[in-house]
């Protein structure tokens, strides 16, 4: 019996098949795959993973499947699109990073770190439950990974060299800058520290900073009722 191996990942898709003896029979490489199978362009995707994997291998019969994946979606679209192309075979799916784990650990043994473009640990208990910590993304998590290290680099070289920033994004600037200005009508409307600022009970600060459409910078302006607006007022 062979068994077929797939880490479906958001860069490309790495698949081999071995026999019993743990031999490899083949391995390649395909396009990025991901477990969100309700999209059509993900479910063509993985069609097309599955089916250069068919191609490459020939008329193997493949008796089992694992394959762990990106974006983990529903097992049951998962294994029933599997199930198409080698109808029979016993299937196992899960995360690509909790695939990663079983790979290097026994169950309850050890935690496994990955750190790419973002980042993320598992630790997977003896009876199977997962425990997990980042993956959220750069806007949430991340630490230790590819974006978030780039974004600290940054961040060094702001605090460390003398520099003016234009920009509309305060959460990220506050945490850079020394002192900060804010111009309105082509005047200095605020200046002041980011904690300064911050603690500020000026409505034109406090407007900005909360990102509120009532204050003293106007976002409603009169203007003809909607009838008139679009033409369909009889005259």
């Amino acid at each position: 019996m062979l068994s077929l191996g797939i880490d479906g990942g958001a860069s490309s898709a790495k698949w081999v098949v071995i026999d019993q003896s743990q031999t490899v029979i083949a391995r390649g490489m395909s396009a990025a795959i991901d477990g969100h199978l309700y999209r059509p362009e993900s479910l063509n995707r993985f069609n097309d993973c599955l089916s250069e994997i068919k191609q490459s291998i020939g008329d193997s019969k493949i008796g089992a499947v694992t394959i762990g994946i990106t974006g983990y979606g529903s097992a049951q679209a998962i294994h029933n699109r599997i199930s198409h192309f080698y109808p029979g075979a016993n299937i196992a799916s899960s995360t690509d990073i909790a695939l990663a784990y079983r790979g290097e650990f026994d169950l309850g043994e050890g935690i496994f770190l990955y750190a790419g473009t973002g980042s993320i640990a598992i630790h997977i208990t003896r009876d199977e439950k997962e425990i997990t910590s980042g993956g959220w993304g750069y806007l949430l998590g991340d630490e230790g990974g590819g974006f978030w290290i780039g974004r600290e680099a940054l961040r060094h070289l702001a605090r460390n060299a003398t520099s003016i920033l234009v920009t509309h994004d305060v959460e990220e600037t506050f945490e850079i800058a020394d002192y900060v200005y804010f111009i309105a009508n082509g005047k200095i409307g605020a200046q002041g520290t980011p904690d300064e600022l911050n603690r500020s009970v000026d409505p034109f600060v406090r407007q900005f900073l909360d990102a509120s459409p009532e204050g003293p910078v106007p976002f409603n302006y009169p203007g003809p009722d909607l009838a008139t607006d679009f033409g369909l007022r009889q005259q």
